[in-house]
């Protein structure tokens, strides 16, 4: 059966501010990227580490006190990293550490580090008649079982502008399958990523998104999920009628609803804006990776109809011990320099935490690894800021279980919860990363 849920506002003034995040650090630098990656511990430390564009390159930062590890660079020294994306690539090189894939959408190429040398180990330059080729990067996961991580790539803007996916072996950096709709569909491969093994046989798939951004009012949403194997398209979803900007997010899930068939979920930001009055825009949906039908989905929660759930999506490590990942949601503000987060049960869609980024329009949200040592997962988002130095910040999962939230009371971050959650039951799984500004 279906479930719907609506986080709604915070109406009980009796109940303990609960289930929040801790910010640990927010830091301003001249960067201009719209990516961050979590590729574990890096130092040996016994913490996890990230990876952000800094101009003019990329920076592994250290998770407990943000020193540089080591810094690739990249470009010329005046290049903005404005055009990079980057995403962990799983482990490419099978050495037991999870490597880096980057993407410079302006220059059209895609490269793959080691995480252990900075080596490169793949480089592939834009092929034609791609245009924007690396404007999405990910890993595809395993997809014939050889133990190295293979790549997929998107290309969202090509001649005749219908947008096309690239996967490549992480063994030995060959083509594996060019993909492109079988119709024109306006932002095909706006994302990609691993959509984990949907079919149940043995070997990773992935998906690629195309939300229709270019189409009318981003109308024309659809996510396919391709076997890993073969390549052969194994689900078309496509949006429901109020469903605008479906597929602008999506994460796999693994296994939510313990069938043996791993699970996905997929943000449609702009669902109900300007179709249902007074209904606040945004939903995300987990559906079955066996029927391809809608286990539950989650309907946007904030009254300002300029504020749109969904835009960004990660998965996380499971943080609630139900043997489910769960995910962190992000809502852009459009009308105020303050996004929030919300930390869900992957299992039932139930608020685990919520928090705000107010340092600039978030534009990347990632699972980092274990930041302090904890054994839960953290969380990492990098922001954009028009006017002024770029800033990212972390945030520890230091929440208590979940429990009834929130009094109107200002939260870590310095604004008001907005979340009341349903008590319950609330693998690390690489998620893509696109370069899409908001």
């Amino acid at each position: 059966m279906n479930r719907t849920l609506l986080l709604s506002l915070c109406v009980a003034s009796a109940v303990t501010l609960q289930g929040r995040a801790q910010m640990l650090v927010h830091t301003s630098y001249d960067g201009g990227g719209l990516s961050i990656a979590g590729l574990g511990d890096l130092n040996g430390d016994g913490h996890a580490d990230f990876v952000v564009p800094v101009q003019p390159g990329l920076s592994a930062l250290s998770g407990i006190d943000r020193s540089v590890i080591w810094h690739i660079p990249v470009g010329a020294p005046d290049e903005a990293s404005l055009f990079y994306t980057l995403a962990n690539a799983g482990d490419v090189d099978a050495d037991g550490t999870d490597d880096l894939i980057v993407g410079n959408r302006l220059d059209g190429w895609v490269r793959v580090y080691s995480a252990v040398s900075q080596a490169v180990l793949y480089e592939w330059q834009q092929p034609l008649p791609a245009f924007a080729f690396g404007s999405s990067v990910a890993s595809a996961g395993d997809i014939d079982g050889d133990g190295h991580a293979d790549l997929i790539v998107g290309a969202v803007d090509t001649d005749p502008a219908v947008g096309r996916a690239y996967v490549y072996s992480g063994a030995t950096g060959n083509l594996v399958y060019a993909l492109s709709p079988s119709l024109p569909q306006e932002d095909f491969a706006r994302l990609v990523g691993t959509a984990g093994d949907i079919d149940a046989d043995g070997f990773d798939d992935f998906m690629v998104s195309a939300p229709g951004i270019g189409g009318p009012w981003y109308a024309s949403g659809h996510v396919y999920i391709y076997s890993g194997i073969s390549g052969a398209l194994l689900r078309d979803l496509a949006a429901p009628p109020a469903g605008l900007g479906f597929g602008m997010s999506f994460c796999a899930l693994g296994d939510v609803d313990q069938d043996g068939y791993d699970d996905v979920m997929i943000g449609a930001p702009h669902e109900n804006r300007w179709i249902v009055p007074a209904v606040p825009p945004g939903k995300v949906t987990v559906f079955s990776g066996r029927t391809g039908n809608e286990i539950y989905s989650v309907l946007g929660h904030s009254p300002v109809l300029s504020n749109f759930f969904g835009w960004l999506l990660a998965a996380l490590d499971d943080i609630d011990g139900d043997g489910v990942s769960d995910v962190v949601v992000g809502t852009a503000h459009l009308a105020s320099i303050v996004d929030h987060f919300d930390i869900l049960s992957g299992r039932t869609g139930a608020s685990i935490a919520a928090d705000c980024f107010h340092f600039g329009r978030a534009v990347a949200i990632a699972d980092v690894g274990d930041i302090n040592a904890d054994g839960i997962a953290d969380i990492g988002i990098n922001g954009h800021a028009i006017h002024g130095p770029d800033t990212y910040a972390l945030y520890l999962s230091t929440w208590p279980a979940p429990t009834n939230y929130c009094t109107a009371k200002v939260n870590s971050a310095g604004c008001t919860p907005l979340l009341q959650s349903s008590p319950g039951r609330a693998s690390r799984s690489v998620t893509s990363s696109s370069s899409t500004p908001i």
